[in-house]
């Protein structure tokens, strides 16, 4: 590390950015096979493309980070330097496995429901076709998921139309009519 902000010391859980300085970042990585994921994704995308590791904090501690760095090249066409930054992403990782499993059990539990049920996204597109719904129309889930323009109608009307579902996004007037 040639060079760090103390926000970096501070993410590496190091009191001062001189106990960073001339020393190297591989020590901080919790799987140092990362360290050359990250190197080759910032050579072959030219610094387009980030990545996600765990690292190792001066206290133990692991934490998530997003690393964005360009590559700087020496006029020979060998690698100089990286620069870049890393953002702690510990906190968003934790609340996304939190929602993917809350996403499971609303899934497990629509899934097992008695009654025929699906789910339609604030896109009108299919996002669950349980059991029940599959024996009562005779459709497969994977011929139905991801499926808009009113698919979820056809196999009880025989094509794409409006359905009660449909009533979610009507405004009062139509309601009313």
């Amino acid at each position: 590390i040639l060079e760090a902000n103390p926000a970096m010391a501070v993410l590496l859980g190091c009191d001062k950015v001189e106990e960073l300085l001339h020393s190297g970042i591989q020590r901080f990585y919790l799987n140092p096979e990362d360290r050359k994921k990250c190197l080759d994704t910032v050579e072959r995308f030219k610094g387009k493309e980030e990545c996600e590791v765990q690292l190792k904090r001066k206290d133990g501690r692991i934490i998530w980070v997003r690393i964005r760095a360009n590559v700087i090249e020496h006029p020979l066409e060998s690698v100089l330097c990286y620069e870049g930054v890393m953002e702690d992403i510990t906190e968003a990782r934790r609340l996304q496995k939190k929602l993917e499993e809350a996403h499971t059990v609303t899934t497990d539990i629509i899934e097992n429901l008695p009654d025929p049920t699906f789910v339609v996204d604030a896109d009108k597109k299919v996002i669950a076709w349980n059991r029940a719904i599959e024996e009562m129309s005779g459709v497969p889930k994977e011929d139905i998921l991801g499926k808009g323009n009113h698919a979820y109608a056809v196999p009880f009307y025989g094509h794409p139309r409006p359905a009660l579902v449909d009533c979610i996004w009507m405004e009062d007037e139509e309601l009313k009519k």
